[in-house]
């Protein structure tokens, strides 16, 4: 009766093969077990592991390994399944990892069988999986417990897989409490990409410069297979667009007699052909697969084409200067187009008023923006200068020009090419990212490398800040920067930066006269402007023409009124002057002579009382002319000028231009040379 059972069987087996259905006599296998009442840890088996020395638990429960290094490891072991066989993994892990790094930069713990993988970063404060290996930036995230503590506070993760080999599917994935009670994640029926099914870890992944502890303890784990004889059969897919065009060839593939295929993640996947983009529709339900290989499954796609944006420069009369930016995405989707503050054309560098310098395309248009003429020398995105060492960012907010952000850290130093000789201002945005102020140094860097003294230093605060300064470059050299010596979370990120042509901006009143003192070298040659120094021959004082001063030099200006930007030079022959200067606003004792235009005219006036000289001008001492003139006034422009009048300043009064008020109002005046506040 028994043979007649077991005959049974066997015929209703193959029936149902015939059919189209299934039969299968399956034998489990053991291909590894650690840290079960069959197999508990011992210090022999956890030797068998490659890669860090593990620890045994005193009461032989788990093994551990923890460190302090800065590096990659794995505890690996290996194994031979069989393919075409159901593999069930179940592992009961817990780690934890003081990275100072994210997820997001694939820094974290982990266990791991093959591409299958489960994640712990005490930054994110937060476990994950993936099925695609270490690719820890796309792990999705879950919650299990406690993070940053000690780990016998972590919780321990018993992991569950089971993948069927010949179908490269992983059937069922669950991580759950140890005791089963809570879980954290379920998963079924995901296709397997190029899968691993030899290799079985748990270790750590660096994705950050940090130093980092780093805890992991092994409980259990146990691989089986188990041997299945199913009948297979191909199948046929077509692709097609939604106009019943094929996409691309048709793929033959093998499924499960009597089940129901369906499209897979690579068919889901967005799919690209040239100018056009086709996007997932459906698989018509699937098609079940049959015995004779013939079934088919017919999988739609969306088809989508391109439109094109473009962001044009153009003057105040909107004649185009330049195209900025072009993108030409699909339908459907969105661009963005970026550009840049300053644009150069023709070797005219333009610059926009507008804030903005990003555009979202939507659809097919074109977007102008409106440039001036801009008096400047360079302009250099910050994030394309030449780096030595250190760190640095390629992508970051578009705080600026719009484009990414350089960012200077410990050891870096970035420098622009080559420029031409002279005095530019140098003009940086610059914006802080961690909470502490950040320094940025500024050298000149030559062709070999080596960089100048230290030329400028600015703080950079927890906020958007300017660095401006005027800088001497010999022909041939750099500008260089770089800052926060020794400390890696102080660090300033800069985006663009302009070189002008340095100018002393000065202006001139109706009198036609002005003195100038400053510390930096000028030259007036094509300003406009005549610059005397003062010359004391006895009791007498003459002006002498200069084209160029060094800094620190007090001089005599003529020049009809208006506004004047004068060049700054580096360096200036040397230029005797009488005339004394101070560079912030100075009170100065009597008796000194200050230029005004009082009762006699245009000259200088003896002070009779401590007067205030204003910021960068200047006067001539009570010595001048022996200091018996009251008045020096000019005889001749062009070969100097003489005391000619003794006239004491009793009781007149100048308005701040220097010009004599018969009868004053409420306001500030000068009296006796002396400011005064008639109420």
């Amino acid at each position: 009766m028994k043979r007649k059972s077991t005959l049974l069987r066997t015929l209703l087996a193959a029936a149902m093969l015939c059919v189209g259905g299934s039969a299968w006599a399956q034998t489990t296998t053991t291909l590894l077990e650690y840290g079960t009442t069959k197999a508990p840890w011992t210090e022999t088996s956890a030797a068998e592991w490659t890669g860090k020395t593990l620890t045994v638990a005193d009461d032989n429960s788990y093994v551990e390994y923890s460190g302090t290094d800065n590096s990659d490891f794995a505890n690996t072991k290996t194994i031979s399944p069989t393919s075409g066989n159901i593999i069930n993994v179940t592992a009961v892990w817990r780690g934890r990892s003081n990275t100072g790094r994210y997820l997001a930069d694939n820094c974290g713990i982990y266990f791991r069988f093959g591409n299958i993988v489960v994640l712990q970063n005490d930054q994110n404060q937060t476990h994950g999986y993936s099925f695609t290996g270490l690719t820890m930036s796309s792990a999705t995230t879950f919650n299990a417990g406690t993070y940053r503590t000690d780990i016998a506070n972590c919780t321990w993760l018993k992991i569950e897989t089971e993948i069927n080999t010949a179908t490269n599917t992983l059937t069922s994935f669950t991580i759950k409490s140890e005791d089963g009670a809570k879980t954290y994640v379920s998963q079924s029926n995901i296709a397997l990409t190029n899968p691993d099914y030899s290799t079985v870890a748990f270790g750590f992944q660096r994705g950050g410069r940090h130093t980092t502890e780093k805890q992991e303890q092994l409980k259990s784990i146990v691989i089986t297979e188990t041997t299945q004889s199913i009948a297979y059969a191909d199948y046929t897919v077509h692709f097609v667009d939604n106009n019943g065009a094929t996409v691309k060839e048709d793929a033959v593939r093998n499924g499960e007699v009597g089940t129901t295929v369906n499209a897979n993640s690579d068919d889901i996947a967005t799919y690209y052909n040239g100018d056009y983009k086709y996007v997932y529709a459906n698989d018509g339900g699937g098609v079940k697969v049959t015995s004779d290989g013939k079934a088919e499954m017919t999988i739609t796609y969306t088809k989508y084409g391109k439109y094109a944006y473009t962001v044009n420069a153009v003057d105040e009369s909107n004649n185009t200067l330049a195209t900025l930016a072009t993108a030409n995405p699909y339908e459907g989707e969105t661009a963005d187009l970026i550009w840049n503050k300053y644009i150069q054309v023709d070797g005219q560098w333009y610059v926009t008023s507008e804030n903005t310098f990003k555009e979202t395309a939507t659809e097919a248009g074109s977007k102008n923006v409106v440039y001036k003429p801009a008096d400047i020398a360079y302009f250099f995105e910050m994030e394309n200068l030449t780096r030595t060492g250190g760190l640095y960012l390629t992508e970051e907010s578009a705080s600026y020009s719009g484009n990414a952000r350089l960012r200077i850290s410990r050891g870096s130093t970035h420098y622009t090419p080559a420029l031409a000789e002279g005095v530019y201002t140098l003009i940086i945005g610059c914006a802080n990212s961690n909470a502490s102020a950040s320094e940025v140094y500024v050298y000149t860097r030559s062709s070999d490398g080596t960089l100048s003294e230290k030329l400028y230093t600015h703080t950079a605060t927890n906020g958007n800040t300017t660095l401006k300064c005027d800088i001497a470059v010999p022909e041939g050299y750099s500008i260089a920067f770089n800052g926060n010596e020794g400390n890696y979370n102080n660090n300033a990120r800069m985006d663009y930066m302009t070189l002008t042509p340095a100018k002393f901006e000065k202006s001139i009143s109706a009198a036609g006269y002005a003195t100038l003192y400053t510390d930096k070298a000028l030259d007036f040659s094509e300003t406009g402007l005549t610059a005397y120094v003062a010359v004391e021959n006895g009791d007498d004082v003459t002006f002498d023409e200069v084209t160029t001063i060094p800094a620190e030099t007090g001089v005599l200006l003529k020049g009809d009124e208006g506004n004047y930007s004068i060049p700054v030079v580096a360096s200036a022959d040397a230029a005797e002057s009488a005339l004394e200067g101070v560079l912030v606003d100075t009170e100065v004792n009597a008796p000194i002579y200050v230029l005004l235009n009082g009762e006699q005219g245009v000259g200088f006036y003896k002070t009779t009382a401590a007067f205030t000289v204003g910021a960068n001008t200047a006067y001539l001492p009570g010595t001048a002319t022996s200091g018996v003139r009251s008045f020096i006034g000019f005889r001749n422009e062009a070969t100097g000028i003489k005391a000619l009048t003794t006239i004491e300043l009793d009781g007149q009064v100048y308005n701040m231009n220097g010009q004599r008020v018969a009868a004053p109002q409420k306001g500030l005046y000068i009296v006796n040379g002396k400011k005064t506040i008639i109420k």
